[in-house]
């Protein structure tokens, strides 16, 4: 379950009788960040950390370790970098459609080149 205390602690009310017996290995913020320091990771990429380690369908059988947790890191931020946004000039943004289909009648060679030079220099001015 993925939650903070109040909702968690609540779910255990409805679920367990008071004195069953049972485990719960707890992943927080920090344990994240401790498994992934020198990520460097942002807080919201720690709490998206922890929402993949609940949807991970194994993690009660096999565990969650470390490595498993660098890779979550990755992932989650292949996921935001892929998932970005990017503003530039409609000027810009024509220009390099332009060229891209310039690029795509081209075979390779000079013509290619030239057509990302030509991306290239419209994008700095």
């Amino acid at each position: 379950m993925h939650g903070n205390v109040n909702e968690i602690c609540a779910w255990l009310l409805e679920t367990f009788q008071p004195d069953s017996p049972f485990t719960i290995l707890v992943w927080t913020e920090e344990d994240v960040q401790d498994c992934t320091d020198s990520m460097a990771l942002t807080e919201e990429e720690g709490r998206a950390v922890l929402a993949e380690i609940c949807e991970l369908g194994d993690h009660q059988r096999y565990g969650i370790g470390r490595d498993a947790v660098r890779e979550l890191a990755c992932q989650v931020r292949r996921d935001r970098q892929a998932a970005r946004r990017v503003t530039l000039p409609a000027r810009s943004l024509a220009v390099l459609l332009e060229l891209a289909g310039k690029a795509n009648e081209t075979d390779s060679g000079s013509d290619a080149d030239e057509a990302i030079h030509q991306a290239q220099e419209a994008m700095r001015g």
